[in-house]
């Protein structure tokens, strides 16, 4: 009982309501009406639960019923009134005009480099959407945490020339929450990579604060809450739904799973790397897959060497593109450089296209 209060206990209230009103699409006169109950209920309960000292009777109650409260009334209200549009920074154009523009000689490589680093499918052939759907690579044309990680991984290791000074990493921080903030809205603000944003922002912040810092979990619940807060409507989205069970899988799951190894007491090496691809996917799927089922009435039954083949072509290939473009941004003579650059990128997204055909012709 002692934590019953915490972040956890009040994002998951919070966001039970505001699932209850998604669900009743109650107006705002009536949304009392229908709140009364619960929170009439939750008091009954809580004050038949003998197991709960007297005490602790006043916060379990009020608490938890405040906040599913609040979650009805926050999407009733919201929703008469309507959500606010998120602005929208310019850039992902510029960044699809230089994807190709940057010399590029592969026949659909910059078309999939426009959908990984802008979210822009439409140069891609249907056969090649096609392809990525049945092999269980979609995800990987879907702008999520996988893109704004490596983008905040790469600007990570840039900043890091600047020190380990607090400075600088309030700095280091200040520039890729940034970064990843202008990159989430520039390119649409999908609820996956909002998702990923916030993810990113708050760790950031709380590594700044070691005596407090949040665990997974905190962290998890504190980004669903605030994602909802700002965008309820959010808590219908197929993406939103489907982004958070794949990230409870990572932070309840994964952990455990991608220890066995060690615990066999294997080497390190290849192995190791493969073993964390595979649970980190196998991770994933046993919380998204009944749901993906029921909307979709689909099951990838090849995501696992999907993944093991697509996820480390797709970082090495988005790692390689963003320096390519960087370099062709900068005002510097580079010729040899950006001939090896265009070539490795060339190969790379040549090698993610067959290998996503012949695993989706299987």
């Amino acid at each position: 009982m002692k934590n019953f209060c915490g972040i956890e206990a009040i994002s998951l209230c919070f966001v039970a309501g505001v699932a209850l009103a998604a669900w009743l699409e109650p107006d705002m006169e009536s949304c009392y009406l229908l709140c009364a109950p619960g929170v009439l209920a939750c008091t009954a309960l809580t004050l038949l639960l003998p197991a709960v000292p007297p005490r602790s009777r006043l916060p379990f109650l009020v608490i938890p019923s405040a906040f599913l409260l609040a979650g009805f009334v926050h999407y009733c209200g919201v929703s008469a009134v309507g959500e606010p549009a998120l602005p929208r920074p310019g850039g992902a154009e510029r960044l699809r005009r230089a994807i190709y523009g940057c010399g590029l000689e592969g026949a659909e490589t910059p078309a999939l480099l426009a959908a990984l680093l802008t979210g822009d499918r439409s140069g891609l052939s249907r056969s090649t959407v096609a392809a990525f759907r049945a092999s269980g690579a979609a995800h990987i044309l879907a702008l999520s945490g996988l893109h704004l990680g490596v983008l905040y991984v790469v600007i990570s290791k840039i900043c890091g020339t600047l020190g380990r000074s607090r400075a600088a990493g309030v700095v280091r921080s200040v520039l890729c929450s940034g970064a990843c903030l202008w990159y989430a809205l520039a390119t649409g603000a999908s609820p996956s990579i909002i998702r990923a944003f916030l993810f990113i922002s708050l760790r950031e912040t709380s590594s700044h604060f070691p005596e407090r810092s949040a665990g997974p979990l905190s962290i998890y619940c504190t980004s669903m809450f605030l994602q909802i807060l700002a965008t309820p409507s959010v808590i219908r989205s197929a993406a939103f739904e489907l982004s958070y069970l794949a990230v409870l899988g990572i932070i309840t799951v994964y952990p455990r799973l991608d220890s066995w190894y060690d615990a066999l007491g294997k080497a390190r090496g290849p192995l190791r790397r493969i073993w964390s691809i595979a649970a980190l996917s196998i991770s994933c799927q046993l919380f998204t897959a009944p749901l993906s089922w029921a909307l979709f009435g689909n099951f990838p039954v090849h995501f696992l060497i999907t993944n093991l083949i697509a996820l480390p072509l797709t970082e090495a290939l988005t790692v390689t593109a963003l320096l390519l473009l960087t370099l062709s941004a900068l005002p510097i003579q580079a010729g040899a450089v950006h001939e090896v650059l265009t070539k490795a990128v060339d190969l790379l997204a040549a090698a993610l296209l067959d290998a996503i055909k012949v695993i989706a012709s299987e």
